[in-house]
């Protein structure tokens, strides 16, 4: 059964917080600096509100499967030209576990891409921690590639 993908509303709130706790617990588990999900989900929804951002809902037989948001944004890195400063932004998406690998990611993405698309955007950005195999295999399937790499290393 493929899922319905539509906008969230308020009735949505607790999936998305159950969601984005899931999805920090993740990364959580691949770097040391990731706050506990019960800790931030209330502030990272928030956000997303005042950021105006689109949220949309995977839904299937009613109830929520996944989610994903994004807005328009530009950087102000002066050594990019403007069309490659704005674009939209996905800031999460998630699939809860028991249904993924039925391409809801997948429709997750294009979803928000043809919202953002809409709104002006030109081309989509997304961030991955380096340890999410997973995720970085998904987007490359939907067509994202490399743009920059961010290197981190601790100091003792």
């Amino acid at each position: 059964m493929s899922p319905t993908i539509r906008p969230h509303t308020a009735a949505d709130r607790p999936a998305i917080l159950g969601f984005i706790c899931e999805l920090q617990e993740a990364e959580r588990a691949m770097h040391e600096s990731r706050r506990p999900g019960d800790e931030v989900a209330g502030l990272c929804y928030e956000a997303l509100l005042a950021r105006d951002a689109e949220i949309l809902i995977a839904e299937t037989a009613g109830e929520p499967v996944g989610f994903v948001a994004g807005w328009l944004d530009e950087d102000d890195d002066p050594l990019q030209t403007a069309e490659w400063r704005r674009h939209g932004y996905v800031s999460d998406v998630f699939v809860a576990p028991k249904w993924r690998g039925r391409g809801i990611g997948q429709q997750l993405l294009r979803a928000i891409g043809d919202r953002l698309q809409e709104k002006g955007a030109r081309r989509l950005r997304i961030c991955a921690l380096a340890a999410n195999g997973t995720a970085i295999d998904a987007f490359r399937r939907f067509g994202f590639q490399p743009f920059e790499i961010t290197f981190d290393k601790p100091l003792l």
